[in-house]
């Protein structure tokens, strides 16, 4: 099996905004678009919009209240790719992904490509979305019309992938992810014309992240069919607007009793780097591995791990702020 090499992905964590309680949705964007036009990253090194691992954003304002935040990677190479937010607390009727349905007041993320750089945006609402390409259409990862209320807004970028981190105002702060962007590394000929495959990731409503799921115990880029539970979607290489969902598939021989891959807040292990999978009602097929992601044994989300220099080198998320709880996820600095 060939395939091309594609560069390491460097991820950065921009910040961690607190959030009002009983904020609204619209201040939840508010976050995430603040967030994203800082002039400095967590450890206080600097961050240039458009250059290194650093985003850029779009604010879409509707009669005065913001309802989106379009987000445009540094990287020509996937000079095509967007991931948008929104939410609002109006009705409204954007495309949604599969299992999803609209509900007033909650945080959503898309996934969109092909976008030219003379492509109109139509409004996260709109169908479509943007004037050239297609979307994976919008996965509810934060119920910020219901029940607790967000806490926290945490953003970690790298120069293909944008991800936003919600966490709930309840006890130990269970953690909500959406985004997405181009995390893995395709084998194989099913890959776009720059040798990635764009894919989104919404965690849902249900369950927090950690919370096991069916197919997946971290449920990252896990899928369900469920109203409200994870969302996982690739669009399909060579142009096709069909999706499949993806399935986060850890190594065989991974025993997070037995293996410890952090000695201590100074040093870091390269954590286990599972395979994705492709399936539908019909098919299952390995599609490739998480590009500088991968699965430990439980952390507390957004442990910041330092060389001896002082320097990140990954952060963590997992089911809970507070305490280590759920196989963790790691994104590789």
């Amino acid at each position: 099996m060939t395939y091309t090499q594609l560069p390491d992905l460097n991820h950065r964590l921009i910040g961690i905004q607190a959030v009002s309680a009983g904020t609204i949705v619209e201040q939840q964007l508010e976050a995430i678009d603040s967030l994203l036009s800082s002039a400095t990253y967590y450890d206080g090194s600097s961050r240039t919009p458009g250059s290194g691992s650093a985003w850029t954003s779009d604010r879409e304002d509707g009669s005065g209240t913001l309802v989106s935040v379009r987000c445009t990677p540094p990287l020509a190479d996937v000079s095509d790719l967007r991931v948008v937010f929104g939410g609002q607390t109006a009705a409204a009727t954007p495309v949604m992904a599969t299992s999803n349905t609209f509900t007033a007041g909650n945080l959503y993320v898309s996934v969109a490509r092909g976008v030219t750089d003379v492509a109109t945006f139509n409004g996260w609402a709109a169908s479509p979305m943007y004037s050239t390409g297609d979307q994976t259409g919008f996965g509810v990862f934060f119920a910020g019309g219901s029940g607790a209320t967000p806490k926290h807004i945490a953003v970690i970028e790298s120069q293909e992938t944008l991800w936003v981190i919600a966490t709930s105002d309840v006890a130990n702060f269970p953690c909500y992810p959406g985004g997405g962007g181009a995390p893995l590394q395709p084998v194989g000929s099913k890959a776009e014309s720059n040798n990635r495959v764009y894919t989104m990731h919404a965690n849902g409503t249900s369950n927090a992240f950690g919370a096991p799921d069916a197919n997946n115990p971290t449920r990252f880029m896990s899928h369900d069919s469920t109203n409200g539970d994870v969302t996982g979607i690739v669009l399909v290489p060579g142009g096709s607007a069909e999706t499949l969902a993806l399935n986060f598939q850890e190594s065989s021989s991974y025993d997070p009793s037995t293996l410890a891959f952090f000695s201590d807040a100074d040093s870091f292990e390269t954590p286990v780097i599972p395979f994705t999978r492709l399936y539908n009602a019909s098919a299952k097929g390995i599609i490739g591995w998480t590009r500088q992601l991968g699965t430990t044994p439980p952390l507390r989300t957004l442990n910041v791990y330092r060389d001896s220099g002082g320097n990140d080198v990954g952060y963590s998320l997992s089911q809970l702020i507070s305490t280590a709880s759920g196989i963790s996820v790691t994104f590789l600095a």
